[in-house]
């Protein structure tokens, strides 16, 4: 009897915790969307700023990546917390984005067969 009550206890309160995860996840995502501009000093003249553009569909957060008139869909995006992970794909390169927001800004890494570089942003008004 005591074994059958415990495996109750358990299994709701992995429910509860699961229940204030995904209501956690939804409010990160909120003060995600957007527009954000982006300066990463190290690349190319042509891809040292843009915007980037967070959109939710659903339940699922999407992304793109702006660069001049040129919009670029984020591909693998996943949000945990204040941290987002994505791919881009920019004149054939695979570009991997891990950027990590706090308040109206965020930093982070762009990574690319060459290497890696900071990026930066501000949340646009």
């Amino acid at each position: 009897m005591k074994t059958i009550s415990f495996t109750g206890t358990v299994i709701l309160m992995l429910v509860l915790v699961s229940s204030f995860t995904a209501i956690n996840d939804s409010r990160v995502n909120k003060k995600i969307l957007g527009e954000w501009e982006y300066s990463v000093p190290q690349a190319g003249y042509e891809y040292q700023k843009g915007v980037i553009v967070f959109s939710k569909e659903g339940k699922e957060l999407k992304g793109a990546v702006v660069i001049g008139n040129q919009s670029i869909p984020m591909e693998s995006v996943v949000n945990k917390k204040n941290n987002v992970k994505a791919k881009i794909n920019v004149q054939g390169e695979g570009v991997s984005l891990d950027l990590n927001f706090e308040k109206n800004t965020f930093k982070g890494t762009v990574t690319y067969s060459e290497g890696s570089m900071e990026i930066s942003g501000n949340k646009k008004d």
